[in-house]
């Protein structure tokens, strides 16, 4: 757990903390961020990545799961608890995914139905492809998944 490293404090010119926070429960992503934020060194740069809860990647997920992410939130706690403390910025990084195959599609959506914690059973195949043809299929009749990611940065 991070919160238990034994890192030395202010020694760390650059975190990246990519997608990790899929695996610690949102009660405690504040005291895990700050205790990533203590590792810093005097100007270090600390960022943060995680799937937008808006996109296919999270949507889905919440969709069979009832698991919603967001690192917003994150990032508004932060700022009201330790906003004197850090540069901070939340930005967001377009990303899309686009395939003309169903079975393509059908193992991208598998996959991001993969997240941690894996306590979850996959939905079947014909739920998984009924939810890709209604919110993934375009006009033209690709399957387009938006993965937009946000960024969380904090500068020490």
């Amino acid at each position: 757990m991070i919160a238990e490293a034994n890192v030395v404090p202010a020694s760390a010119n650059f975190i990246l903390c990519s997608h990790v926070f899929y695996f610690i429960e949102p009660e405690n992503w504040l005291e895990t961020l700050e205790t990533l934020a203590s590792w810093l060194a005097e100007d270090g740069l600390l960022v943060v990545i995680l799937a937008r809860p808006e996109g296919t990647c999270m949507s889905i997920c919440e969709h069979f799961y009832n698991r919603r992410l967001d690192l917003s939130l994150l990032a508004k706690d932060m700022q009201q608890k330790r906003g004197d403390d850090f540069e901070m910025t939340l930005e967001t990084l377009p990303v899309e995914i686009t395939t003309p195959e169903i079975n393509a599609a059908y193992k991208i959506a598998e996959f991001l139905l993969n997240p941690p914690p894996f306590e979850y059973s996959l939905p079947s195949r014909q739920a998984i492809e009924d939810y890709i043809k209604k919110h993934c299929m375009t006009a033209q009749g690709e399957y387009r998944f938006s993965c937009d990611q946000y960024l969380l940065q904090l500068r020490a």
